[in-house]
């Protein structure tokens, strides 16, 4: 863990004025500019089109609207430069990157593509590494809101089938987001609102699981036997000790 998820996790400890967030979608959704447009500056590498930047968990925080945000961004899923079990191994870093647990993960759905089915996949996977309650955190945010043409993100929602089960299996919330317009600070405090609601509707606790429990640990090597005990025969993902 870097200084900035040291300094979350000590804020986050002693005062209740922290949003902790992790970022959560397939490469080239916007998750990076995402951050970028939460935190209101250029915290996280961004660029335009479909090939991965991100290849390994990153934090940034900073102060949004009076309180201590901070951001876990993490590599989109089905990244193809990333073999299968390493993707894994550091997309569950975001649970030590950002422990004690987030208060949200925001599941980024780009509108310049369509929910298929791959789509799906990525569901499950999420659910396979942080347990099936974490649809209760969970807020789906689209990006790239300029590409709508005059439709609306509920007429969107209606036409499919596999988006519209996705937004009603995390409570019927979603946002949007044009990170075109980083300086409209109006589509942010929206979304820290929307944060905010499920902390009260969760009373005012952050996402725990037994990973959540392991990243309590000390040790990097506590954490990811822990880990690899919860994953093996019951999920279809293994997980290598760090250094091996």
């Amino acid at each position: 863990m870097d200084d900035d998820g040291w300094i979350c996790t000590y804020l986050f400890i002693h005062s209740y004025n922290v949003i902790l967030i992790v970022l959560l979608g397939k490469t080239g959704v916007g998750k990076s500019a995402t951050g970028n447009t939460i935190l209101g500056g250029k915290k996280f590498r961004s660029e335009c089109g479909f090939a991965a930047v991100t290849s390994k968990c990153e934090m940034h925080k900073a102060n949004v609207a009076g309180k201590t945000v901070c951001v876990v961004d993490t590599p989109g899923f089905f990244d193809s430069k990333m073999k299968p079990k390493d993707l894994a191994e550091e997309i569950g870093k975001s649970v030590y990157e950002c422990r004690p647990g987030p208060h949200a993960f925001l599941y980024v759905v780009s509108l310049k593509d369509r929910f298929i089915k791959v789509d799906e996949k990525v569901i499950e996977q999420i659910e396979g590494l942080y347990g099936k309650d974490v649809a209760k955190y969970t807020i789906p945010l689209f990006t790239h809101s300029d590409q709508l043409e005059g439709k609306s993100v509920d007429e969107l929602i209606k036409q499919n089938k596999s988006l519209s089960r996705f937004v009603q299996q995390c409570g019927g919330r979603y946002h949007v987001f044009n990170n075109r317009e980083q300086t409209n600070r109006q589509q942010v405090t929206k979304l820290l609102k929307l944060i905010d609601g499920i902390v009260a509707k969760n009373k005012g606790s952050y996402y725990c699981n037994e990973m959540y429990e392991a990243a309590k640990s000390s040790t990097w090597s506590d954490f990811f036997e822990t880990l690899k005990t919860y994953f093996i025969g019951a999920r279809c993902l293994l997980w290598a000790n760090p250094g091996s």
